[in-house]
């Protein structure tokens, strides 16, 4: 075989790689929007009516975001798309941490405002037996109730 022939096959596949990493790239990048956009959608319904579930779907959704991602990373690791997926992989793993955490803090603040509302509906009750049998509200029992709430 020819030197020139082995430099054009060489100059050939590289040629090839660069081209089937950059659809590669472009197809995560396709995969990668939708899944973002269906997040940024979900996360407004999320922030509004926090649920473990919900939560846990858009979650999904960055996850799909990343393996679309981590795909062109892995298969091109020493390619310049593939560093550029990587990147994104590394974006979207902070993230991801960044929404478990969201829904942590949902899910505990969820917690606590059940909490109240339960307390709130006792002082309810309460008070309109007061009103209709007579008698004195204990106010510091209460105030107690609320402040072990805080803790």
């Amino acid at each position: 075989m020819s030197s020139s022939s082995t430099r054009w096959r060489s100059d050939f596949a590289r040629s090839s790689a660069r081209g089937g990493a950059a659809r590669k790239l472009a197809e995560a990048a396709g995969v990668a929007d939708t899944c973002i956009k269906a997040f940024t959608e979900g996360k407004k319904q999320f922030l509004a009516r926090p649920t473990e579930a919900l939560g846990q779907e858009m979650l999904a959704h960055l996850q799909k975001a990343r393996a679309a991602y981590a795909s062109v990373a892995e298969q091109y690791p020493d390619h310049p798309q593939g560093a550029a997926a990587a990147q994104y992989v590394r974006s979207l793993d902070d993230e991801i941490r960044k929404f478990q955490d969201v829904i942590q803090l949902e899910a505990r603040h969820s917690a606590a405002r059940a909490k109240i509302q339960e307390v709130d509906k006792a002082l309810e009750a309460e008070i309109a037996r007061r009103l209709e049998r007579g008698g004195d509200l204990d106010v510091e029992a209460w105030r107690k109730r609320y402040q072990a709430l805080e803790r």
